[in-house]
Protein backbone atom coordinates (compact mmCIF):
# COMPACT_ATOMS: atom_id res chain seq x y z
CA UNK A 1 0.00 0.00 0.00
CA UNK A 2 1.38 3.20 -0.96
CA UNK A 3 0.30 5.88 1.59
CA UNK A 4 1.67 3.28 4.42
CA UNK A 5 4.94 2.63 2.60
CA UNK A 6 5.47 6.74 2.49
CA UNK A 7 4.62 7.15 5.63
CA UNK A 8 6.98 4.36 6.80
CA UNK A 9 9.88 5.98 4.63
CA UNK A 10 8.88 9.50 6.65
CA UNK A 11 9.35 7.35 10.27
CA UNK A 12 13.24 5.56 8.16
CA UNK A 13 14.08 9.48 7.18
CA UNK A 14 13.41 10.68 10.84
CA UNK A 15 14.99 8.04 12.44
CA UNK A 16 18.23 8.56 10.33
CA UNK A 17 18.46 12.26 11.11
CA UNK A 18 18.08 11.80 14.66
CA UNK A 19 19.87 8.00 15.34
CA UNK A 20 22.33 8.79 13.82
CA UNK A 21 23.90 10.58 16.49
CA UNK A 22 24.62 7.41 18.18
CA UNK A 23 27.96 6.03 15.73
CA UNK A 24 28.77 9.35 14.94
CA UNK A 25 28.59 11.28 18.57
CA UNK A 26 31.69 9.75 20.11
CA UNK A 27 34.19 9.98 16.54
CA UNK A 28 32.94 13.89 16.56
CA UNK A 29 32.88 14.15 20.82
CA UNK A 30 36.92 12.04 21.07
CA UNK A 31 37.69 14.65 18.31
CA UNK A 32 39.05 11.35 16.18
CA UNK A 33 37.89 13.20 12.98
CA UNK A 34 35.66 15.69 11.16
CA UNK A 35 31.68 15.42 10.78
CA UNK A 36 31.28 14.39 7.38
CA UNK A 37 33.67 12.01 7.77
CA UNK A 38 31.83 10.70 10.03
CA UNK A 39 28.68 10.61 8.57
CA UNK A 40 30.02 8.46 5.79
CA UNK A 41 31.81 5.69 7.83
CA UNK A 42 28.33 5.33 9.94
CA UNK A 43 26.03 5.54 7.18
CA UNK A 44 27.94 2.57 5.55
CA UNK A 45 27.64 0.66 8.41
CA UNK A 46 24.05 1.69 9.19
CA UNK A 47 23.15 0.27 5.37
CA UNK A 48 24.48 -2.62 6.43
CA UNK A 49 22.97 -3.66 9.83
CA UNK A 50 19.33 -2.50 8.51
CA UNK A 51 19.75 -4.99 5.51
CA UNK A 52 20.95 -7.67 8.26
CA UNK A 53 18.06 -6.81 10.62
CA UNK A 54 15.78 -8.98 8.22
CA UNK A 55 17.78 -12.05 9.49
CA UNK A 56 19.42 -11.05 12.69
CA UNK A 57 16.02 -8.44 14.56
CA UNK A 58 13.47 -10.89 12.88
CA UNK A 59 12.43 -11.10 16.50
CA UNK A 60 12.09 -7.32 17.17
CA UNK A 61 9.71 -6.90 14.23
CA UNK A 62 7.31 -9.58 14.94
CA UNK A 63 7.68 -8.34 18.24
CA UNK A 64 5.54 -4.85 16.99
CA UNK A 65 3.35 -6.45 14.61
CA UNK A 66 1.90 -9.16 17.47
CA UNK A 67 1.63 -5.98 19.18
CA UNK A 68 -0.47 -4.15 16.55
CA UNK A 69 -2.54 -7.33 15.69
CA UNK A 70 -3.28 -8.09 19.24
CA UNK A 71 -4.52 -4.77 19.57
CA UNK A 72 -6.96 -5.06 16.63
CA UNK A 73 -4.65 -2.58 14.80
CA UNK A 74 -4.31 -4.10 11.22
CA UNK A 75 -6.05 -1.41 8.90
CA UNK A 76 -4.65 0.77 6.91
CA UNK A 77 -5.63 3.85 8.81
CA UNK A 78 -4.42 2.80 11.96
CA UNK A 79 -0.93 1.76 10.40
CA UNK A 80 -0.39 5.32 8.91
CA UNK A 81 -1.91 7.31 12.29
CA UNK A 82 1.06 5.23 13.85
CA UNK A 83 3.59 6.12 11.76
CA UNK A 84 2.62 9.87 11.17
CA UNK A 85 2.48 10.65 14.54
CA UNK A 86 5.86 8.43 15.22
CA UNK A 87 7.72 10.66 12.33
CA UNK A 88 6.73 14.10 13.92
CA UNK A 89 7.50 13.88 17.06
CA UNK A 90 11.16 12.26 15.63
CA UNK A 91 11.55 15.04 13.15
CA UNK A 92 10.09 17.90 15.98
CA UNK A 93 13.12 16.35 17.96
CA UNK A 94 15.78 16.62 15.16
CA UNK A 95 14.96 20.27 14.82
CA UNK A 96 15.70 20.61 18.14
CA UNK A 97 18.80 18.96 18.26
CA UNK A 98 17.59 16.34 20.78
CA UNK A 99 17.64 12.68 20.61
CA UNK A 100 14.15 11.07 20.12
CA UNK A 101 13.24 7.13 20.77
CA UNK A 102 11.96 5.80 17.86
CA UNK A 103 10.45 2.86 20.08
CA UNK A 104 9.05 5.05 22.25
CA UNK A 105 7.91 6.76 19.66
CA UNK A 106 5.96 4.08 17.62
CA UNK A 107 5.24 2.47 20.66
CA UNK A 108 3.08 5.63 21.68
CA UNK A 109 1.26 5.44 18.18
CA UNK A 110 0.01 1.95 19.11
CA UNK A 111 -0.94 2.78 22.26
CA UNK A 112 -2.49 6.05 21.54
CA UNK A 113 -4.93 4.35 18.67
CA UNK A 114 -5.53 1.24 20.88
CA UNK A 115 -7.30 3.51 23.17
CA UNK A 116 -9.23 5.37 20.96
CA UNK A 117 -10.24 2.26 19.19
CA UNK A 118 -11.02 0.27 22.61
CA UNK A 119 -10.92 2.32 25.74
CA UNK A 120 -8.57 3.34 27.85
CA UNK A 121 -8.08 -0.39 29.23
CA UNK A 122 -7.18 -1.62 25.43
CA UNK A 123 -4.91 1.23 25.14
CA UNK A 124 -3.31 0.48 28.60
CA UNK A 125 -3.04 -2.89 29.00
CA UNK A 126 -1.20 -3.72 25.63
CA UNK A 127 -0.62 -7.82 25.06
CA UNK A 128 2.71 -7.71 25.25
CA UNK A 129 3.81 -4.41 26.47
CA UNK A 130 5.49 -5.91 29.42
CA UNK A 131 8.18 -6.94 26.41
CA UNK A 132 8.87 -3.42 25.41
CA UNK A 133 8.53 -2.03 29.35
CA UNK A 134 11.19 -4.08 30.53
CA UNK A 135 14.07 -3.75 28.47
CA UNK A 136 13.69 0.04 27.62
CA UNK A 137 14.09 0.89 31.11
CA UNK A 138 16.79 -1.31 32.08
CA UNK A 139 19.09 -1.09 29.31
CA UNK A 140 20.08 2.43 29.96
CA UNK A 141 20.80 1.86 33.49
CA UNK A 142 22.73 -1.49 32.15
CA UNK A 143 24.66 1.14 30.16
CA UNK A 144 26.00 3.01 32.33
CA UNK A 145 26.95 0.08 34.40
CA UNK A 146 28.89 -1.53 31.58
CA UNK A 147 30.78 2.16 30.95
CA UNK A 148 31.70 2.43 34.44
CA UNK A 149 33.18 -1.37 34.25
CA UNK A 150 35.22 -0.81 30.93
CA UNK A 151 36.42 2.73 31.06
CA UNK A 152 38.88 1.96 33.47
CA UNK A 153 40.36 -1.05 32.55
CA UNK A 154 40.30 0.24 28.95
CA UNK A 155 42.16 3.42 30.12
CA UNK A 156 44.60 1.47 32.56
CA UNK A 157 45.26 -1.86 30.24
CA UNK A 158 45.39 -0.47 26.83
CA UNK A 159 49.12 -0.12 25.37
CA UNK A 160 48.74 0.67 21.84
CA UNK A 161 49.93 3.84 20.22
CA UNK A 162 47.30 6.63 20.23
CA UNK A 163 47.14 6.03 16.26
CA UNK A 164 45.86 2.63 16.85
CA UNK A 165 43.66 3.57 19.48
CA UNK A 166 41.54 5.36 16.76
CA UNK A 167 41.70 2.89 14.60
CA UNK A 168 39.67 0.88 17.12
CA UNK A 169 37.76 3.58 17.72
CA UNK A 170 36.43 3.46 14.22
CA UNK A 171 35.72 -0.22 14.68
CA UNK A 172 33.91 0.50 17.87
CA UNK A 173 31.70 3.39 16.44
CA UNK A 174 31.09 1.04 13.51
CA UNK A 175 29.53 -1.90 15.37
CA UNK A 176 27.45 1.01 17.44
CA UNK A 177 26.03 2.09 13.73
CA UNK A 178 25.39 -1.70 12.55
CA UNK A 179 23.62 -2.36 15.72
CA UNK A 180 21.63 0.50 15.96
CA UNK A 181 20.16 -0.21 12.01
CA UNK A 182 19.84 -3.71 13.12
CA UNK A 183 17.55 -2.79 15.80
CA UNK A 184 15.81 0.43 14.68
CA UNK A 185 14.94 -0.89 10.95
CA UNK A 186 13.39 -3.85 12.14
CA UNK A 187 11.01 -1.93 14.40
CA UNK A 188 9.94 0.37 11.24
CA UNK A 189 9.54 -2.04 8.49
CA UNK A 190 7.31 -4.41 11.21
CA UNK A 191 4.85 -0.87 10.21
CA UNK A 192 4.08 -3.10 7.19
CA UNK A 193 3.37 -6.44 8.31
CA UNK A 194 -0.59 -6.48 9.46
CA UNK A 195 -1.20 -5.31 5.95
CA UNK A 196 0.51 -8.36 4.72
CA UNK A 197 -3.00 -9.63 3.88
CA UNK A 198 -4.30 -6.77 1.94
CA UNK A 199 -1.43 -4.45 0.76
CA UNK A 200 0.65 -7.55 -0.93
CA UNK A 201 3.35 -6.44 1.47
CA UNK A 202 7.25 -7.67 0.29
CA UNK A 203 9.36 -7.87 3.49
CA UNK A 204 12.18 -7.62 1.35
CA UNK A 205 11.11 -4.39 -0.94
CA UNK A 206 9.59 -2.66 2.23
CA UNK A 207 13.37 -3.68 3.92
CA UNK A 208 15.22 -2.15 1.05
CA UNK A 209 13.25 1.18 0.78
CA UNK A 210 13.60 1.58 4.84
CA UNK A 211 17.42 1.02 4.26
CA UNK A 212 17.54 3.45 1.80
CA UNK A 213 15.42 6.25 2.97
CA UNK A 214 17.07 5.92 6.80
CA UNK A 215 20.79 6.49 5.27
CA UNK A 216 19.01 9.67 3.27
CA UNK A 217 17.83 11.10 6.72
CA UNK A 218 21.12 10.14 8.14
CA UNK A 219 23.30 12.00 5.50
CA UNK A 220 21.26 15.22 5.24
CA UNK A 221 19.64 15.44 8.74
CA UNK A 222 21.85 14.48 11.31
CA UNK A 223 24.14 17.30 12.43
CA UNK A 224 22.00 18.49 15.21
CA UNK A 225 21.93 15.37 17.49
CA UNK A 226 24.89 14.72 16.62
CA UNK A 227 26.16 17.96 18.52
CA UNK A 228 24.24 17.65 21.33
CA UNK A 229 25.38 13.84 21.61
CA UNK A 230 28.74 14.85 21.52
CA UNK A 231 29.60 17.83 23.13
CA UNK A 232 26.93 19.45 24.52
CA UNK A 233 26.10 16.38 27.44
CA UNK A 234 29.94 16.05 28.61
CA UNK A 235 33.73 16.31 27.28
CA UNK A 236 34.58 12.44 26.49
CA UNK A 237 38.56 11.33 25.79
CA UNK A 238 38.99 8.51 23.65
CA UNK A 239 38.81 6.24 26.58
CA UNK A 240 35.40 7.10 27.43
CA UNK A 241 34.38 7.15 24.09
CA UNK A 242 35.31 3.77 23.09
CA UNK A 243 33.91 2.28 26.71
CA UNK A 244 30.70 4.29 25.53
CA UNK A 245 30.40 2.60 22.12
CA UNK A 246 31.51 -0.89 23.38
CA UNK A 247 28.72 -0.61 25.67
CA UNK A 248 26.31 0.45 23.34
CA UNK A 249 26.91 -2.45 20.65
CA UNK A 250 27.09 -4.87 23.02
CA UNK A 251 23.38 -4.35 24.35
CA UNK A 252 21.96 -3.04 20.97
CA UNK A 253 23.24 -6.43 18.96
CA UNK A 254 21.89 -8.74 22.48
CA UNK A 255 18.58 -7.30 22.27
CA UNK A 256 18.17 -7.33 19.04
CA UNK A 257 19.43 -11.24 18.59
CA UNK A 258 16.95 -11.96 21.79
CA UNK A 259 14.27 -10.02 19.96
CA UNK A 260 13.59 -7.23 22.32
CA UNK A 261 13.43 -3.43 20.91
CA UNK A 262 15.36 -1.29 23.11
CA UNK A 263 16.06 2.48 21.90
CA UNK A 264 19.30 3.87 20.95
CA UNK A 265 19.08 6.48 22.36
CA UNK A 266 18.64 5.40 25.82
CA UNK A 267 21.43 3.11 25.85
CA UNK A 268 23.89 5.35 24.01
CA UNK A 269 22.52 8.36 26.55
CA UNK A 270 23.08 6.28 29.31
CA UNK A 271 26.75 5.25 28.07
CA UNK A 272 27.62 9.28 27.88
CA UNK A 273 26.31 10.27 30.86
CA UNK A 274 28.26 7.04 32.40
CA UNK A 275 31.31 8.28 31.07
CA UNK A 276 30.65 11.84 32.88
CA UNK A 277 30.30 9.64 36.00
CA UNK A 278 33.44 7.61 35.89
CA UNK A 279 35.58 10.95 36.33
CA UNK A 280 33.18 12.82 38.27
CA UNK A 281 33.04 15.25 35.24
CA UNK A 282 30.27 17.96 35.59
CA UNK A 283 27.25 17.34 33.70
CA UNK A 284 25.06 19.78 31.61
CA UNK A 285 22.13 19.91 33.79
CA UNK A 286 20.04 21.72 32.02
CA UNK A 287 20.35 20.05 28.30
CA UNK A 288 20.26 16.42 30.25
CA UNK A 289 16.97 17.49 32.07
CA UNK A 290 16.21 18.46 27.90
CA UNK A 291 17.14 15.26 26.94
CA UNK A 292 15.02 13.34 29.98
CA UNK A 293 11.51 15.13 29.69
CA UNK A 294 11.99 14.47 25.46
CA UNK A 295 12.09 10.72 26.49
CA UNK A 296 9.73 11.14 28.94
CA UNK A 297 6.82 12.75 27.13
CA UNK A 298 7.75 11.23 23.39
CA UNK A 299 5.26 7.75 24.24
CA UNK A 300 1.97 10.01 25.99
CA UNK A 301 3.07 12.86 23.01
CA UNK A 302 3.00 10.26 19.89
CA UNK A 303 -0.25 8.87 21.46
CA UNK A 304 -2.18 12.06 21.53
CA UNK A 305 -0.70 12.81 18.03
CA UNK A 306 -1.94 9.19 16.40
CA UNK A 307 -5.38 9.84 18.61
CA UNK A 308 -5.47 13.29 16.56
CA UNK A 309 -4.30 11.40 13.30
CA UNK A 310 -7.24 8.57 13.81
CA UNK A 311 -9.60 11.80 13.97
CA UNK A 312 -8.80 13.15 10.62
CA UNK A 313 -9.42 10.14 8.96
CA UNK A 314 -12.45 9.83 10.39
CA UNK A 315 -13.28 13.10 8.80
CA UNK A 316 -12.09 11.77 5.61
CA UNK A 317 -9.54 14.94 5.35
CA UNK A 318 -6.06 12.62 4.76
CA UNK A 319 -5.19 15.39 2.65
CA UNK A 320 -4.08 17.29 6.03
CA UNK A 321 -1.66 14.09 6.41
CA UNK A 322 -0.06 14.10 3.46
CA UNK A 323 1.05 17.79 3.77
CA UNK A 324 1.88 17.71 7.18
CA UNK A 325 3.96 13.94 6.48
CA UNK A 326 6.32 16.39 3.97
CA UNK A 327 6.49 19.05 6.57
CA UNK A 328 8.14 16.08 8.76
CA UNK A 329 10.56 15.70 6.19
CA UNK A 330 11.50 18.95 5.64
CA UNK A 331 11.85 19.23 9.85
CA UNK A 332 14.22 16.77 9.67
CA UNK A 333 16.42 17.82 6.91
CA UNK A 334 16.24 21.31 7.06
CA UNK A 335 18.80 22.96 8.81
CA UNK A 336 17.73 26.49 9.13
CA UNK A 337 18.87 29.10 11.76
CA UNK A 338 19.85 26.83 14.90
CA UNK A 339 18.11 28.42 18.54
CA UNK A 340 21.25 29.07 19.26
CA UNK A 341 24.24 28.99 17.17
CA UNK A 342 26.84 29.01 20.29
CA UNK A 343 25.05 25.69 21.50
CA UNK A 344 26.03 24.17 18.12
CA UNK A 345 29.58 25.13 18.32
CA UNK A 346 30.95 24.35 21.92
CA UNK A 347 33.64 22.90 22.94
CA UNK A 348 35.53 23.15 19.14
CA UNK A 349 38.92 23.98 18.59
CA UNK A 350 40.06 24.88 15.35
CA UNK A 351 44.01 24.98 14.36
CA UNK A 352 45.58 26.90 11.39
CA UNK A 353 48.88 25.76 10.56
CA UNK A 354 51.92 27.31 8.05
CA UNK A 355 55.96 26.91 8.33
CA UNK A 356 57.03 29.43 10.53
CA UNK A 357 53.70 30.80 12.46
CA UNK A 358 54.20 34.74 11.22
CA UNK A 359 52.06 35.35 8.15
CA UNK A 360 49.74 32.76 6.32
CA UNK A 361 48.79 30.56 9.65
CA UNK A 362 48.01 33.84 11.69
CA UNK A 363 45.80 35.65 9.62
CA UNK A 364 43.92 32.59 8.42
CA UNK A 365 43.35 32.47 12.49
CA UNK A 366 42.19 35.93 12.56
CA UNK A 367 40.30 36.05 10.07
CA UNK A 368 38.31 32.92 10.96
CA UNK A 369 37.91 34.38 14.57
CA UNK A 370 35.96 37.32 12.72
CA UNK A 371 33.87 35.21 10.79
CA UNK A 372 32.78 33.05 13.52
CA UNK A 373 32.40 36.77 15.10
CA UNK A 374 29.95 37.80 12.50
CA UNK A 375 27.70 34.48 12.20
CA UNK A 376 27.33 34.63 15.65
CA UNK A 377 26.91 38.63 15.62
CA UNK A 378 29.17 38.77 18.81
CA UNK A 379 32.24 40.98 19.33
CA UNK A 380 35.78 38.59 19.27
CA UNK A 381 36.87 39.12 22.06
CA UNK A 382 33.67 36.98 23.74
CA UNK A 383 34.27 33.70 21.40
CA UNK A 384 35.76 32.16 24.33
CA UNK A 385 32.99 32.70 26.21
CA UNK A 386 31.07 31.08 23.62
CA UNK A 387 33.47 27.59 23.73
CA UNK A 388 35.11 28.85 19.75
CA UNK A 389 38.73 28.45 20.61
CA UNK A 390 40.61 29.26 17.23
CA UNK A 391 44.79 29.34 17.22
CA UNK A 392 47.63 28.98 14.71
CA UNK A 393 50.78 27.12 14.87
CA UNK A 394 54.13 26.31 12.89
CA UNK A 395 55.53 23.31 11.99
CA UNK A 396 59.13 24.90 12.14
CA UNK A 397 58.67 28.00 14.03
CA UNK A 398 61.33 30.30 15.58
CA UNK A 399 59.46 30.11 18.97
CA UNK A 400 58.06 33.47 20.37
CA UNK A 401 58.56 35.41 16.82
CA UNK A 402 55.66 38.48 16.05
CA UNK A 403 53.41 38.39 13.18
CA UNK A 404 54.96 40.41 10.71
CA UNK A 405 54.02 43.91 9.75
CA UNK A 406 52.54 43.54 6.51
CA UNK A 407 50.72 40.53 7.60
CA UNK A 408 49.12 42.72 10.45
CA UNK A 409 48.72 45.39 7.87
CA UNK A 410 46.75 42.95 5.27
CA UNK A 411 44.46 42.40 8.42
CA UNK A 412 44.04 45.87 9.55
CA UNK A 413 43.18 46.55 6.05
CA UNK A 414 40.22 44.08 6.08
CA UNK A 415 38.88 45.67 9.31
CA UNK A 416 40.33 43.33 11.27
CA UNK A 417 42.30 44.72 14.59
CA UNK A 418 45.04 41.81 15.60
CA UNK A 419 46.13 41.78 19.01
CA UNK A 420 50.31 40.69 19.45
CA UNK A 421 51.17 37.55 18.23
CA UNK A 422 53.84 35.02 19.47
CA UNK A 423 54.41 32.11 16.80
CA UNK A 424 54.41 28.37 18.50
CA UNK A 425 54.86 24.78 17.50
CA UNK A 426 52.02 22.75 16.55
CA UNK A 427 51.56 20.14 19.66
CA UNK A 428 50.41 16.42 19.56
CA UNK A 429 47.90 17.89 22.54
CA UNK A 430 46.79 20.49 19.78
CA UNK A 431 45.96 18.14 17.74
CA UNK A 432 44.42 15.81 19.58
CA UNK A 433 41.95 18.12 21.01
CA UNK A 434 40.87 20.18 17.56
CA UNK A 435 38.35 19.41 15.72
CA UNK A 436 40.21 20.19 12.65
CA UNK A 437 43.55 21.27 11.66
CA UNK A 438 43.97 23.41 8.96
CA UNK A 439 47.28 23.81 6.67
CA UNK A 440 48.48 25.87 4.03
CA UNK A 441 49.57 23.20 1.64
CA UNK A 442 49.82 19.76 0.83
CA UNK A 443 53.00 19.30 1.91
CA UNK A 444 52.38 20.41 5.13
CA UNK A 445 49.40 18.52 4.91
CA UNK A 446 51.27 15.51 4.80
CA UNK A 447 53.83 16.72 7.49
CA UNK A 448 51.31 16.63 10.21
CA UNK A 449 49.70 13.31 9.37
CA UNK A 450 53.00 11.62 9.74
CA UNK A 451 54.23 13.50 12.46
CA UNK A 452 50.62 12.88 14.21
CA UNK A 453 48.99 9.72 12.43
CA UNK A 454 46.23 9.85 15.01
CA UNK A 455 45.21 13.47 13.85
CA UNK A 456 44.88 12.63 9.36
CA UNK A 457 41.58 12.14 8.77
CA UNK A 458 40.66 15.94 10.62
CA UNK A 459 43.50 17.79 9.16
CA UNK A 460 43.02 19.71 5.67
CA UNK A 461 44.37 21.19 2.95
CA UNK A 462 42.54 25.20 3.59
CA UNK A 463 42.36 25.54 0.20
CA UNK A 464 41.19 22.41 -1.52
CA UNK A 465 41.91 23.32 -4.90
CA UNK A 466 45.82 25.09 -4.79
CA UNK A 467 48.54 25.66 -2.38
CA UNK A 468 48.14 29.07 -0.22
CA UNK A 469 51.92 30.64 -1.27
CA UNK A 470 54.08 31.86 1.30
CA UNK A 471 54.21 35.65 1.47
CA UNK A 472 57.38 36.52 3.11
CA UNK A 473 60.08 38.75 2.44
CA UNK A 474 57.24 40.42 -0.56
CA UNK A 475 55.71 43.35 -1.47
CA UNK A 476 52.74 44.31 1.00
CA UNK A 477 50.40 43.68 -2.30
CA UNK A 478 51.46 39.82 -2.40
CA UNK A 479 50.40 39.99 1.24
CA UNK A 480 47.22 41.55 0.45
CA UNK A 481 46.36 39.01 -2.04
CA UNK A 482 47.23 36.06 0.58
CA UNK A 483 45.11 37.27 2.78
CA UNK A 484 42.07 37.19 -0.04
CA UNK A 485 42.75 33.29 -1.16
CA UNK A 486 43.19 32.99 2.95
CA UNK A 487 39.69 34.20 3.66
CA UNK A 488 37.71 32.78 0.41
CA UNK A 489 39.34 29.10 1.24
CA UNK A 490 38.15 29.99 5.26
CA UNK A 491 34.24 30.96 3.80
CA UNK A 492 34.40 27.44 1.98
CA UNK A 493 35.48 25.80 4.91
CA UNK A 494 32.66 27.41 7.29
CA UNK A 495 30.54 25.58 4.45
CA UNK A 496 32.30 22.06 4.49
CA UNK A 497 33.28 21.44 7.32
CA UNK A 498 32.54 24.54 10.37
CA UNK A 499 29.08 25.06 10.41
CA UNK A 500 28.20 21.72 7.73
Amino acid sequence: MLPALFLISCVAFANGANDLSRATATLIGGRVTLYRKAVYWTVSWTVAGSLLSGLLAHGVAMRFAHAMQSSGLQTPAAILSTAWAASIWIAMGTRRGLPISTTHALLGGIVGVAWLRGGLQAGSNLHLLRGFVLPMVTSPMLAIVLVLFLVVPIRRLWTGSLASLNRTHWVSSGLVALCRGINDSAKIWALMIPLATVSGFAEVSTLLTVTAVMALGGLFGGRRVAETMAHRITKMDLHESLAANLSTSLILMTASVLGFPVASSHVLGGAVFGTGMAKNKALRRGLAAQVAIAWTVTLPATALLAVFCEYVFSLHLEWILLMLAFLTAYLAWSKGAPRSVSADVRQRLFVFVCSGNTSRSPMAMWICRAEFAERLGIPLCLLRREGICVVSAGLDPCMGEPMTAEAEAALVARGISPEPHQSSRLTAEMALEAEAIYCMTKEQRDIVAQRFPFATSKTLRLDRQLDLPNPAGQEQVVYDRVASLIHAAVTKQFATTIFA
